[in-house]
């Protein structure tokens, strides 16, 4: 089953243990201080993907080994930049 929740410009889709969250750019900018939209940004569009890791340290190795560039979130995520990642930021969450 399907459950919605909205607010005044995000929706929340649940499709079984999954969630996608619909936002404006001012919203998920709201949502995800310190990562910012490319302003060329086509809309409507998938700004992120967030990604479930086993360990998040030899993730930060793997990256680091092969030279690909991610920032430190404060909830100790790591998150991939969109010119990383063909266009899409990815967050890299510890399951």
């Amino acid at each position: 089953m399907h459950e919605v929740t909205t607010t005044d410009a995000v929706a929340s889709v649940r499709a079984g243990s999954n969630r996608l969250l619909f936002s404006t750019p001012d919203d998920f900018a709201t949502m995800h201080p310190g990562i910012d939209l490319d302003p060329d940004f086509p809309l409507p569009g998938i700004a992120a993907l967030e990604l479930a890791i086993a360990q998040r340290d030899a993730t930060a190795d793997y990256l680091t080994q092969w030279q690909i560039a991610y920032d430190e979130m404060p909830d100790d995520s790591l998150a991939i930049p969109a010119k990383e990642a063909n266009g899409t930021i990815l967050f890299l969450t510890e399951a």
